[in-house]
């Protein structure tokens, strides 16, 4: 990820592993190219109102009622996203797995 914080994104990095942890990653990348642009500065400026107006996280049917831990705390992270008003949802789908 560090890798592909700024200019070309290495695409060859994600060859090799496997699909779903290489669309996580690309994603997590481009949440830190655009944190690393945006803050380009380094310096206290403030970065004007931006809208990031939904997150989605969709888990196989079961999954979380395997991890009660871990849905607690994404109980708790959707509380705190909500107050900065991100609408963080959880989605469970069917048994044949995610889309």
């Amino acid at each position: 990820m560090l890798r592909g914080q700024r200019r070309k994104l290495p695409a060859e990095l994600l060859t090799g592993l496997p699909a779903d942890r290489a669309a996580w990653i690309l994603r997590l990348t481009v949440i830190l190219r655009l944190a690393t642009l945006l803050n380009r500065g380094r310096v206290s400026e403030a970065i004007p109102a931006l809208r990031w107006s939904a997150v989605e996280l969709e888990f196989p049917e079961g999954w979380l009622s395997q991890r009660p831990l871990t849905a607690a705390d994404l109980e708790q992270e959707s509380r705190y996203l909500e107050v900065a008003g991100l609408d963080f949802q959880v989605l469970q789908v069917g048994s044949g797995g995610m889309p």
